[in-house]
């Protein structure tokens, strides 16, 4: 699923760009994971992230290929496992986020998307994030 920039990130890389700030990409990239709705361009809805309470669920460590310049994007580059869930997720997951930290409800959101098919996680299941579940880009105006 395509995703969107989050607010902080645009005005981060526009900063940059234009010489009004310097950004310093994160060492590392978190994926987060939601019920109800995703968080939002402002991470206005980042209390929708799944709870940790009883659950096992963290943030997790995910990495990507290069961008491919010809269609506009880059791909999560492996498998992105979840720990087994110790109870049941408190609702479908329906939507990601991608953090600069690994704490639940911190950090700067990057940027977040809607899976294109809601999952629930039972006790004992685990979510997975393949190669082609996540993809990052910019579209191009005529």
């Amino acid at each position: 699923m395509p995703g969107n920039m989050s607010n902080y990130l645009v005005k981060k890389v526009l900063d940059d760009l234009l010489g009004n700030g310097a950004f310093t990409p994160p060492a590392t990239i978190y994926l987060a994971l939601f019920h109800t709705a995703g968080p939002g361009d402002n991470n206005a809805n980042v209390a929708n992230e799944i709870t940790d309470v009883d659950t096992a669920y963290a943030r997790v460590a995910c990495t990507w290929d290069a961008a491919v310049l010809a269609d506009r994007k880059a791909l999560l580059a492996a498998l992105t496992q979840f720990a087994i869930a110790t109870d049941d997720y408190d609702g479908d997951v329906v939507a990601w986020g991608l953090y600069d930290s690994v704490t639940r409800l911190g950090g700067n959101l990057l940027f977040w998307g809607e899976w294109q098919t809601p999952r629930e996680i039972l006790q004992n299941d685990r979510f997975e994030a393949d190669e082609d579940d996540l993809e990052l880009g910019c579209t191009a105006t005529a």
